[in-house]
């Protein structure tokens, strides 16, 4: 928050930020500006996002001048561009305008071998001379722009290490010098670069191709240059893959892959070249015996591309030669083929084992989509201890058999057939696809079972056997001869084809007659008609069937020709191709003669021709007139349904006496002219009350003939009027009175009803009992009673309940009137269900205090009903109210705390609960010390309210208490004095007749509190706050570091309890412990001066200072430290005499001893203290046999 970061940033445990919106990462950019100037930097942000570009403009002041850039940024140009990767630190560096700026240096070798020349480039900017000392000479730089150089020889060293540099530049009127005290880094070249090793993967098989090879160097001084030379009968060399430091060791391991290549069974030398830094070189040589680079394709050649050998060929001549044949020295040859036979293959074997050379010729007849293959293999003599087998095999695909026909039918066509199934089945391993070819009709397939598509004539790419889904049809073929083709090809083009032709008619005879005119006449029961008949080939008259379809006669409903019965009687011509018929029949009600004559062919067609006409003698029969109502017409319409018999009716009409029918020619009149056998007539009628009316119907046929019927209805649909005059009961209210008075013609009954309560009425038609109860019906109430009075509605105990009137009259034909007021009464109080809250009272199993709760929090739970409720109130006299609710106003975020509302807070009827069903209300009382307090809850409805509570104690507040520690010397104590005190607490105790109460206690994680591992704290029942006392705490003999932690821990009688703790981190009275204090082999150095590794490791948490004494030679730190602490320290143990002294700030360190006299006994002593000069010491001996002996 102090840094204002944007909300999209998150910082991940100080190890920096990152965006949560992609998760990139953010880094900070820290832009120092040093002297006149200012620096403009776009986008300007608090935090970039990782790859963002910034752009950086320095401007300097008046009188100064852009010197450059420094940290994370090193250059002179005023405009640059970075790449925000890190968190970057960068400086603007200003310069007054008469003062040189040293930008920066670079020197080339970097780094130096001693001994050699190098150059020294510097960038000054507003400099006239440049000067450059190094290793005491100074050299007046060559400028060139603002560039400025000069050479050097690099000294002598005898350890790699950095060399001093001082820049001084001039202008006319100041000079500017940096001194670097890191300057020009020297290598040592006395070591020589070394092989350590050089050698090959001697475990590979012996048809591998290449091999690893290793060379192991050391790596003070490391190789820069490597390679591997080969000698011998190879055209490939090494390919470098690595170069790895070896783990633990100062030794890299440098590996080369070597492919032999093309090579028959020949030895390879092999050098190794490292070169260092500083060019010295190192060589070492290696042999490798017995490699054989041949693979199968180098020595056997097979004349032929298996991929362009013809598929369906049936013999193959080609070439075969064994390569390096002289070299080699074949032992043994094979010639195979997987299918077919070689040519004098065991001559052909000897050619080959002989010279090398042949022409082979395989012969593969009969393959059916077979795969070939031609197999050379040559056995040749040992190359060292690896077999020299080789082997080379050609596969190709061959199928020079055409596919074989298993179904020899296809098809079932016979002289009148239409249609046929075609099948067929071809066997080939190979099968490319069927064609089908038909000169007459088409072929069908049928997709997904019930779809049939034509394809046509021609079909092809089909598969090697049909799916039952083929179908060749022909229809309407007269007299013709039809032929059908399929053809099986497989993948190489053979074929295997069956055809087939057929002679079809499936074209019938035609019969031709005429039956003349419909027959209306009554009289009419006769028919005379002729017939001929045509075919392509010979055809044959087979009969007449004359019959009548009087389907919509009851009469003939069940016999199977549907009507009378027709005799016949008939005369052939004497081709039997025409011929006269005579049809007698008794009289028909509109029926139709339908007459059939067959005639058949030769090729068992059979034609048929079937003509028919009308026949009507009956007029028309009414079934049924009537309307939907029995005895009484209530509605303001009715159905008039009605049925008639006709076969031929022609139209039907209705008419009324009093009304209008829908859809009539006339308000009176309704006449039907289509499909009007039977129906339905709306008929409207007017208000009527108990009059009788007439309706008529009328049926005629098309012949003319009339049939009527005529009926009368009574109609009254006028229903009984009532009106109602009612007291309007107050909201609250127990009864009120009504009066009503009901008018009609023709009234029956009239009766009164109520939901709830009773009726008092007059006057009654009659009383009846139910349920038990005088007039009721379950809570309610029912009364018949006269056309007109009135009555007392009495209702009590209802909860905000609506209660109806209802007021029903009924006349003589069922019509029925209803009149219903209702009203909303509440005449009864809230009731509250239950209250209770979750905490306990404090136990308190001997009786000595008051009941009192230390919950800081309650959960609160109620229910109250009421009908109408209003509002629920909770109040209570301490703490406050508080509700668990999302405080977050964005629909998209939850955030649920505790709200508090207070010591009055309006809340629902029914406490209302979380996912786990708890109170989301609680009573939060913390704070108070031993207080009364009350809870109550109130209820309100419209008509009055209704309270419940309880008062309780509350003690949730713990005593105030403290802990401190006196005065101490960290450096010397083993014991601390500890204060305790209880500032403030009203019910510490609860007894005023006891002597002493235990009110705490004080515990420390290391040591005692008074001698004891937990001291208890007691006062006396009646004392007074504050009281306060002192404990002694020992904790004995520590290292600095160590974090000591007493707690004093006191509670109240109602069982809060207060922690407070000191802690004290600052003790160290324990000296550092020498775990190692010893030296190594004797050794030399470059100038044969004798030395010793002289080591030590101290453990302490605070370790400060170490110091060494020898008694002979001197000693020389191995790795230069950075003192920066006073060589006089002292205080310490000294020996009585020695000849040089080490001091140190390291804990753990090597030093080296040069001996004066290698054969001489000498002495070491360390010594060691703490940062509060706790002190350790040891000594070892060093004798001729180098043995050590420690004190």
């Amino acid at each position: 928050d102090t840094l204002e970061l944007p909300n999209y940033a998150l910082d991940i445990c100080e190890g920096g930020f990152f965006n949560i919106l992609n998760g990139k990462w953010l880094y900070e950019l820290d832009l120092t500006v040093v002297g006149d100037g200012e620096v403009t930097v776009d986008p300007e942000e608090l935090l970039y996002e990782e790859g963002t570009e910034v752009s950086l403009t320095a401007v300097a002041g008046t009188g100064w001048y852009f010197g450059g850039w420094t940290g994370d940024l090193v250059s002179s140009d005023p405009e640059e561009t970075i790449v925000m990767d890190d968190d970057k630190e960068i400086t603007a560096n200003f310069v007054e305008e008469f003062s040189p700026y040293i930008v920066g240096y670079s020197y080339e070798p970097d780094p130096v071998c001693e001994g050699t020349d190098f150059e020294i480039m510097v960038e000054v900017q507003n400099a006239e001379v440049v000067e450059i000392t190094f290793e005491g000479e100074t050299v007046v730089a060559e400028k060139n722009g603002d560039i400025y150089t000069a050479s050097f020889t690099a000294p002598m060293v005898s350890l790699n290490t950095f060399k001093p540099l001082t820049i001084k530049a001039t202008n006319v009127t100041k000079s500017v010098t940096m001194n670097y005290a890191e300057g020009i880094y020297v290598l040592n070249s006395e070591g020589v670069i070394e092989i350590l090793n050089f050698w090959y993967d001697e475990e590979f098989e012996c048809d591998d191709t290449g091999t690893y090879l290793y060379i192991k160097t050391c790596c003070n001084p490391g190789p820069v240059y490597f390679d591997i030379l080969v000698e011998g009968p190879f055209e490939t060399v090494p390919e470098f893959v690595s170069k790895e430091l070896i783990p633990g060791e100062c030794e890299y391991l440098i590996t080369f892959w070597w492919e032999f290549g093309t090579v028959a069974c020949a030895d390879a030398t092999l050098t190794a070249v490292v070169k260092d830094y500083c060019g010295n070189i190192d060589e070492w040589p290696l042999v490798i015996e017995d490699i054989n680079g041949l693979t199968n394709d180098d020595v056997i050649f097979i004349g032929f591309d298996p991929e362009e050998v013809p598929c369906d060929a049936t013999t193959l001549t080609f070439p075969v030669k064994i390569n390096y044949f002289d070299i080699l020295n074949v032992t043994k040859v094979e010639l195979y083929a997987c299918w077919g036979t070689v040519e004098e293959r065991f001559a052909k074997e000897a050619e080959l084992l002989t010279t090398g050379e042949a022409t082979v010729t395989y012969n593969f007849p009969g393959q059916d989509c077979e795969e070939m293959c031609v197999t050379v293999k040559v056995w040749a003599e040992d190359c060292g201890d690896c077999e020299l087998f080789y082997e080379l095999c050609y596969i190709f695909d061959i199928d020079n058999v055409p596919p074989e026909d298993l179904d020899r039918k296809h098809v079932d066509v016979e002289c009148n057939t239409e249609s046929t199934e075609v099948t067929w089945d071809f066997d080939d391993n190979c099968f490319y696809g069927t064609t089908i070819t038909v000169t007459h009709g088409n072929l069908f397939y049928n997709v997904e079972g019930n779809t049939w598509v034509n394809k046509g004539q021609f079909v092809e790419e089909l598969g090697y056997e049909d799916d039952g889904n083929w179908e060749w049809r022909f229809p309407d073929t007269e007299c013709e001869d039809i032929t059908i083709t399929i053809t099986g090809e497989d993948d190489c083009g053979n074929t295997t084809t069956w055809t087939e032709t057929f002679f079809v008619d499936n074209v019938a005879p035609v019969v031709e007659f005429d039956l003349g005119g419909d027959i209306c006449s009554l009289t009419a029961t006769s028919l005379v008609f002729s017939w001929t008949i045509s075919d392509c080939q010979e055809a044959t008259f087979t009969g007449i069937d004359p019959v009548f379809n009087c389907s919509f006669d009851d009469a003939f409903a069940e016999a199977s020709n549907c009507g009378p019965e027709v005799y016949y009687d008939y005369k052939l011509s004497k081709d039997g191709l025409s011929g006269v018929a005579t049809l007698t029949w008794d009289p028909v009600d509109c029926c139709e003669l339908v007459v059939t004559v067959t005639a058949t062919d030769a090729c068992g067609n059979k034609g048929s021709t079937t003509k028919s006409i009308s026949v009507d003698n009956l007029a028309p029969v009414i079934e049924y007139f009537a309307v939907e109502e029995d005895e009484c017409v209530t509605d303001r319409s009715v159905y008039i349904n009605y049925e008639v018999e006709e076969n031929c009716l022609d139209y039907v009409m209705i008419n009324v006496s009093k009304g209008c029918l829908d859809r009539g020619i006339d308000c009176f009149t309704w006449i039907c002219e289509s499909d009007c056998w039977s129906g339905e007539v709306l008929w409207k009628l007017p208000e009527i009350d108990c009059e009788v009316l007439t309706y008529t119907i009328t049926a005629v046929d098309y012949c003319g003939h009339t049939t009527t019927q005529v009926a009368t209805v009574l109609v009254d649909n006028m229903a009984p009027s009532i009106e109602l005059d009612i007291l309007e009961p107050d909201h609250c209210a127990t009864f009120t009175t009504f009066s009503w008075d009901v008018t009609d013609n023709c009234i029956e009954e009239v009766m009164l009803e109520v939901s709830y309560g009773t009726l008092d009425a007059t006057p009654m038609a009659y009383t009846q009992v139910l349920n038990g109860k005088l007039n009721g019906i379950g809570e309610g109430d029912m009364a018949f009673v006269g056309p007109t009075g009135h009555a007392t509605w009495t209702f009590e105990d209802l909860d905000c309940v609506d209660i109806t009137l209802t007021i029903t009259a009924i006349d003589s034909c069922g019509n029925e009137t209803v009149a219903t007021v209702t009203y909303n009464i509440d005449n009864e109080r809230p009731d509250i269900l239950f209250w209770e809250f979750d905490m306990e009272p404090v136990p308190d199993p001997e009786k000595l205090c008051d009941v009192v709760y230390n919950s800081p929090t309650t959960l609160l739970t109620w229910e109250a009903t009421d009908g109408c409720p209003e509002d629920f109130v909770i109040e209570v006299t301490a703490g406050y109210i508080e509700h668990w609710e999302d405080t977050d106003p964005r629909p998209d975020v939850t955030n649920m705390q505790w709200v508090s509302y207070g010591q009055t807070a309006n809340a629902p009827w029914k406490n209302d609960v979380d996912g786990q069903e708890n109170s989301n209300w609680r009573w939060n009382i913390s704070g108070l010390d031993c207080q009364m307090a009350e809870i109550t809850f109130t209820a309100w409805d419209a008509c009055g309210e209704t309270s419940d509570g309880t008062e309780i104690k509350i003690d949730t507040l713990a005593p105030d208490i403290s802990l401190e520690v006196e005065p101490y010397e960290p450096c010397e104590a083993e014991c601390v004095t500890l204060t305790w005190e209880i500032t403030s607490e009203d019910c510490l105790v609860c007894n005023d007749n006891c002597v002493e109460w235990w009110v705490g206690t004080i515990e420390a994680n290391i040591g005692t509190i008074d001698g004891q591992a937990k001291k208890q704290i007691s006062v006396p029942c009646n004392c007074l706050l504050p009281i306060s006392g002192t404990v002694n705490w020992c904790f004995g003999e520590l290292d600095c570091g160590t974090t000591l932690v007493a707690t004093f821990t006191a509670w109240d009688a109602a069982g809060n309890k207060a922690e407070v703790p000191v802690v004290i981190d600052d003790i160290d009275t324990k000296p550092p412990e020498i775990i190692d204090f010893s030296f190594g082999d004797l050794k030399y150095d470059r100038n044969e001066d004798p030395y010793l590794e002289l080591s030590w490791e101290a453990t302490d948490n605070c370790f400060n200072i170490a110091s060494v004494w020898v008694s002979q030679g001197s000693l020389k730190a191995t790795v230069v430290e950075s003192l920066g602490f006073d060589l006089q320290a002292g205080d310490f143990f000294v020996p009585d005499e020695f000849t040089d002294q080490y001091i140190s700030k390291k804990w753990k360190n090597t030093l080296y001893w040069f001996l004066d006299d290698p054969e001489a006994p000498g002495t070491a002593w360390i010594a060691v203290q703490d940062v509060c000069c706790n002190e350790a010491t040891e000594t070892v001996i060093n004798t001729r046999t180098f043995e050590s002996v420690a004190r």
